[in-house]
């Protein structure tokens, strides 16, 4: 295997993953949430038209399976398949990841008393979140959470 096609396959799925709302959508499958309404009430910003958008693409990439019950009214659910079910690992990581390393917005912007002593209120990277917000990372807020950790491991 070529180290080429070895980049390609990462970028592919990083964009897939990585694509505003997505790695979102199916850590919040993987909690449990499967109809529409309690993914779009369980992600705060993402809009009707966005949701659908996120949902289709996963469901064409083979993440996401979307079932119509036969009930009344007719009730659709969104659960991961077995490729969906396979990132839970990698999700899992990349939310440890971000606890040790991205900082809330409410902290970026805080002065810490002490670089190298973690915060009483931070969650360990080992602690599953209770629940998934998007945020907006800026260049400023990374290069803070960035020397904060820095300071941490040295």
């Amino acid at each position: 295997m070529s180290l080429t096609s070895v980049c390609a396959r990462f970028h592919t799925a990083l964009e897939l993953i990585g694509a505003r709302w997505s790695g979102a959508l199916i850590h919040m499958i993987f909690k449990g949430a499967h109809r529409y309404a309690d993914l779009k009430a369980a992600i705060p910003g993402i809009n009707d038209t966005m949701l659908a958008r996120r949902l289709r693409e996963l469901e064409e990439a083979g993440l996401v399976e979307r079932r119509v019950l036969a009930t009344s009214p007719v009730r659709v659910e969104y659960h991961l398949t077995r490729m969906g079910r396979e990132l839970r690992p990698a999700l899992d990581e990349l939310v440890a990841w971000a606890h040790r390393w991205i900082p809330l917005p409410e902290e970026a912007s805080a002065t810490p008393t002490s670089p190298s002593a973690p915060s009483p209120s931070a969650p360990s990277p080992s602690a599953p979140s209770a629940s998934f917000t998007p945020t907006s990372l800026t260049p400023a807020s990374l290069t803070a959470a960035s020397s904060t950790a820095a300071g941490a491991a040295g």
